[in-house]
């Protein structure tokens, strides 16, 4: 089996007919079987499933920062976002931190105490987190680990993207959880920004609502990969071989992929380069080159 794992906006369409299962961040036609996964939200410090309640994090009364962007890839869209928010934060006394490679022009450059981009100090003091996708398309569904990062460290996600039907229908997110300025020009998503900012009562109650209104939709999503990946020949193997390709896998998240293969309860043995594997795992990512293996590998 062929599978093809994307986590960026987009999908190169030359080789659509290579693979037998897409898993990606971006709903592209062409590619089939698709289905959207959270396969790199499962790292240590933004877990989707999550291990600690957003009420047993620090109160958002208690936090300093009152809104935080944190971007490590720049674009146009979404920095002009920032900027118009961080221009009305200034006017109102808020405090507005930039806290990666993109700086907001009003802003205040703050950066976290470790260079290990899963972790993240700063994100459990601040009240707000900009989740700002860099969709390629407004036609094209794409939802990325922003929002998720926000919701482990106990902070209200301030959503911008395509990705609003993931978010709520497939992932189950209760949309009283968040903020969704998807709809908004910039200007006016700013306001809505600033007057949730200025509102910390309506914030601690954001902050005490259940991240999730559906408990099922994400495993009923992974059913339905699973209905495909059960059925294949490997599965009457007790070893697994799989070769990984794309090396922006986590190794914690190894437990969340395995589930969609339907490899879960099989021995597994990664490999790299390796043809004859049962299961060759490929992806695309536009900056970081995939020929190198994994780092855990």
């Amino acid at each position: 089996m062929k599978v093809f794992i994307n986590c960026e906006p987009t999908i190169p369409p030359h080789n659509f007919g290579e693979y037998d299962l897409f898993l990606t961040s971006a709903i592209v036609n062409g590619a089939e079987p698709q289905f959207f996964q959270d396969i790199l939200w499962h790292m240590p410090a933004h877990d989707w499933v999550e291990k600690k309640k957003r009420n047993e994090h620090k109160p958002i009364k208690d936090r300093e920062i009152d809104i935080l962007y944190r971007s490590s890839k720049c674009a146009k869209r979404r920095d002009r976002i920032a900027d118009e928010i961080s221009k009305q934060a200034k006017e109102n006394g808020l405090r507005f931190v930039s806290a990666g490679n993109c700086q907001a022009s009003h802003s205040e450059p703050l950066y976290s105490s470790t260079k290990d981009w899963e972790t993240c100090d700063l994100c459990e003091n601040s009240k707000m987190i900009l989740a700002l996708e860099r969709f390629k398309s407004k036609n094209i569904p794409y939802l990325s680990e922003k929002p998720a990062l926000a919701f482990a460290t106990g902070a209200i996600p301030v959503y911008h993207g395509t990705g609003t039907h993931l978010l709520e229908d497939v992932q189950g997110v209760d949309p009283s959880s968040y903020l969704n300025i998807s709809k908004f020009s910039n200007e006016e998503a700013a306001k809505h920004v600033i007057e949730l900012a200025k509102n910390t009562k309506k914030m601690q109650q954001m902050q005490q609502t259940q991240t999730f209104l559906s408990h099922t939709s994400r495993q009923e999503n992974i059913n339905k990969v699973r209905q495909i990946t059960c059925q294949e020949s490997y599965i009457k193997k007790d070893k697994i071989t799989v070769d990984m390709g794309y090396r922006n896998i986590n190794k914690s998240a190894l437990p969340v992929l395995e589930e969609l293969l339907c490899i879960d309860k099989k021995k597994v043995n990664y490999t790299f380069k390796n043809p004859s594997s049962d299961i060759l795992i490929e992806g695309f990512h536009p900056v970081r080159s995939n020929k190198r293996k994994p780092d855990w590998l």
